[in-house]
């Protein structure tokens, strides 16, 4: 049984960090100007929803319904910026906040970054950073969860215990925060919820008794429930797994549904309807019931063999997006093709789709207004995933080399015999032989394993991002990004053996999507990080309806983004890399 109750304040540290100005406020004119009538109206306006609120904050969940309310956490005045990997359920991908004044000010505007303290690579973030109503950041890595104030105060650490990491248990997925509580996971199965406030412990609970994937999906918080995927899976064997929903105040579990296909880095949307729709591995879409579980429709999977990392978006126009690669999962790294698709959130139909793509599709597209008289747009990137670094790449092949390293030995020792016409006993001419097979099998194997690596990997990566109009799927624009030319996405070659040194063998490379998900604000400007290191920003700045090299700016970070794109909030943009965190400000703060 996983400890959870762990937890390391830093003495020197105030939890809560600096006082923020709330969102919204309740604005009274001086008693002078209002009358006592009125007066009564206000007060009593604020009783009912001060007794209102505390209604709700008991933490109640009927298990036959599905309905809840939220638990007693202190919940903020306020909503939080950033409460999931994908934003706000509301936008999901998209900002009502823009950062700065959309120019290419990422190197100036950058206000501080971080990574571990025992160096860069010893550990990995796998969590895009969380940002509450008072500007406060949270992610989580190999190595437990951290609360960071807007200054990069580290408010406090929740540790992965030493005996969950030589069991090879990390937290896998994105964060989710809600009601004044932090929603996690780890790959033993176990879900758990940590006080905002202070890192403790508020509940565990143990849904996925087969484990949970160690992909980087989202654990997503919404109206009392914490929605996530459960259990190991297997594309290439067809082993699928189930998605659940927990009740956020103690993590009993809701209900359950199990797609036919399986789902990688999950990522439920809500159409506002009471119902959540997702995409599987397969590009499938299933809509089901967010109280119940319960299925409404699913649309088949594109093809019984793609196989996408990438996952899907939501429209404000009541369509759903979702991405394909026709290629399986051991070929993602020379992928052949993929396709957007198109599909009505009410019934499931195909309006339409992008099929002609070159490779496939392993992100997730974005849907909103470039401009502000702008139609609406689908954007999407194309491209395969980075392969293993060239030493992960050799030791990978040689296991299935042995049996023609010993041939090639076996050869070698008959020819030997042959030449030299030994003589001796038996015993003697095995023992030759065996040194023979072992010497000579070995030595002619290691140069070509690594010749074949170099011949048949590939260490060449182009990518482009497309623009579709979201309603009839007509091309706008397409932009190609430098091409990355490595083994493996940045950072992963770098940081492989430090990880390794650091006890997490089982996670020591990065192995990211070809670019996270992106993100939109306010002001159109399209922010996502790449394989190749860098942050980019796009945006048709001189309005002509095309994408020119100066409408494309970059930062370069040295390490590859998961799947979870940049978070906005208002004056601050924060990214995270597999290795680090970075936190720009545009001057506000």
């Amino acid at each position: 049984q996983a400890v959870l109750d762990d937890i390391v304040p830093d003495p020197e540290v105030q939890i809560g960090g600096p006082a923020w100005p709330a969102v919204r406020a309740l604005r009274v004119q001086p008693a002078s100007h209002v009358g006592a009538m009125q007066r009564c109206l206000i007060c009593f306006a604020m009783v009912c929803g001060a007794a209102a609120a505390s209604a709700a904050s008991e933490g109640t969940c009927d298990v036959a319904s599905g309905e809840c309310s939220a638990a007693d956490r202190a919940a903020p005045a306020a909503e939080y910026f950033w409460p999931h990997g994908r934003g706000h359920p509301r936008y999901f991908g998209q900002s009502p906040h823009a950062f700065g004044d959309g120019a290419c000010n990422l190197s100036a505007a950058l206000k501080w970054s971080w990574h571990h303290p025992s160096g860069r690579y010893a550990s990995m973030v796998l969590s895009k950073p969380m940002i509450d109503d008072k500007l406060n950041l949270y992610i989580s890595g190999l190595d437990g969860v951290r609360k960071f104030s807007r200054d990069g105060e580290v408010l406090w650490y929740w540790p992965v215990n030493e005996t969950l990491k030589q069991n090879k248990v990390y937290p896998p997925n994105n964060l989710a925060i809600m009601d004044g509580a932090v929603f996690s996971c780890l790959t033993s199965g176990e879900v758990f919820a940590l006080s905002m406030e202070s890192g403790e412990v508020l509940w565990r609970a143990m849904p996925g008794s087969k484990g949970i994937n160690s992909d980087t999906g989202f654990v997503i918080a919404r109206n009392g429930r914490v929605i996530l995927d459960i259990d190991e899976t297997d594309p290439n064997l067809n082993i699928t797994n189930r998605v659940v929903a927990l009740n956020s105040s103690n993590g009993d579990t809701l209900w359950e549904y199990k797609p036919d296909a399986g789902v990688w880095n999950f990522l439920p949307y809500f159409p506002g309807d009471g119902t959540v729709i997702f995409q599987d591995w397969s590009a499938g879409v299933h809509k089901i019931n967010e109280s119940s579980g319960e299925r409404l429709w699913t649309v088949p999977p594109k093809n019984s063999t793609g196989w996408t990392d990438g996952g899907p978006a939501l429209g404000p126009n009541g369509v759903f997006y979702t991405v394909t690669s026709t290629s399986p999962q051991s070929m993602s790294w020379a992928s052949s093709g993929g396709g957007l698709h198109a599909h009505r959130v009410k019934d499931g139909q195909l309006l339409w789709e992008q099929t002609g793509f070159s490779e496939g599709i392993y992100t997730y597209p974005v849907v909103g207004r470039l401009g502000l008289d702008d139609d609406l747009t689908v954007v999407t990137g194309v491209g395969s995933l980075a392969m293993y670094p060239y030493p992960f790449q050799v030791y990978m092949v040689f296991p299935a080399l042995i049996p023609f390293m010993l041939a090639a030995g076996v050869l070698v020792w008959l020819c030997w015999l042959r030449c030299a016409r030994s003589s001796g006993s038996l015993l003697r001419k095995a023992l030759r032989g065996a040194i023979f097979v072992a010497i000579g099998g070995g030595v002619l194997a290691v140069p070509f394993v690594m010749a074949l690596v170099f011949i048949f990997g590939k260490a060449r990566y182009p990518y482009a991002i497309y623009a579709f109009d979201a309603e009839t799927g007509k091309p706008k624009w397409r932009v190609d990004l430098p091409t990355w030319n490595g083994w493996a996405a940045a950072g992963d070659h770098d940081g492989y053996a430090d990880r390794q040194r650091h006890g997490y063998e089982n996670r020591a490379v990065c192995l990211p999507c070809a670019s996270s998900y992106p993100t939109l604000d306010a002001n159109g400007v399209i922010y996502f990080g790449h394989l190749d290191g860098r942050i980019y920003s796009i945006k048709d700045r001189d309005g002509d309806g095309n994408i020119s090299e100066g409408d494309i700016c970059s930062f370069d970070t040295g390490g590859a983004a998961f799947t979870g794109g940049p978070s906005i909030a208002p004056g601050l943009l924060a990214a995270s890399t597999c290795d680090s965190l970075f936190v720009f400000s545009d001057g506000s703060w």
